[in-house]
């Protein structure tokens, strides 16, 4: 089956899958309580199908009690004061105009009881249509699921992506301020140093230093004062043990 958007509708995930359920009637009143998985409300549909609509709505719903009753198939009675007729009110809404309309109480089974009514029933054509539903709505909710997984890990890896996109600008950054504070820093020179006379000779002196100053003092000890050591060439470095 196709992958689905979380926001798909369980009524295009069948077209998308050329699923033709949703084109019974018993589609809208089965199909909520198998997807958000409460009771099943018993309407005058649901007991003409199963075998209960030779008579009025009160004595099918009786002679329906009845069997559940027989078989020991837990069952439940509402009426409008119970929080779980919200679940049902679109459905109540479509039954206006029958007699169910006036009933104050209202009779649903939970999915497992349902299931096995219809088993004890012996109605093949509801109960193959009941679990063939089933099975599409726990495959819609799987593909549902896995779609908002797969979502949920897309927008994690953006924003991990983007925090190690900021992560690198930020250590860019950092770097760039060390390389600017290490420039600084510089704690020595490289130099050429040289006379007129070595000049001519293209004799230089290559070497680093602290203070250039400080060297050519040192070179030009008990040197010659026409022929004096000078720098030619001097550059700051750092750190200095690294150049040779």
């Amino acid at each position: 089956m196709e992958d689905i958007n979380k926001s798909l509708t369980i009524d295009q995930y069948m077209t998308e899958n050329k699923l033709k359920l949703s084109e019974n009637m018993l589609f809208s009143e089965l199909c909520t309580p198998l997807l958000n998985k409460h009771e099943i409300l018993i309407t005058r549909y649901l007991l003409e199908c199963m075998g209960f609509g030779n008579n009025e709505y009160e004595k099918n719903l009786n002679d329906f009690i009845s069997f559940l009753n027989n078989y020991d198939i837990s069952y439940e009675q509402i009426d409008s004061g119970n929080d779980k007729i919200n679940n049902y009110e679109c459905i109540i809404r479509n039954e206006s105009g029958t007699s169910t309309s006036c009933s104050k109480k209202w009779l649903i089974l939970s999915i497992n009881s349902f299931k096995r009514a219809m088993m004890l029933l012996n109605n093949e054509e509801i109960l193959n249509y009941f679990l063939e539903l089933q099975n599409t709505c726990l495959s819609y909710e799987k593909e549902k699921d896995l779609s908002e997984l797969n979502e949920k890990f897309s927008k994690k890896m953006q924003l991990i992506e983007e925090e190690n996109n900021e992560l690198k600008e930020q250590t860019m950054i950092m770097k760039n301020s060390i390389n600017n504070e290490n420039e600084k820093k510089k704690d020595g020179y490289i130099y050429i140093a040289t006379t007129k006379t070595y000049a001519k000779c293209n004799t230089f002196k290559i070497g680093k230093t602290n203070d250039p100053a400080l060297r050519l003092v040192n070179f030009n000890v008990a040197r010659n004062s026409q022929d004096l050591f000078y720098v030619c060439y001097c550059e700051p470095k750092f750190p200095l043990a690294q150049h040779d």
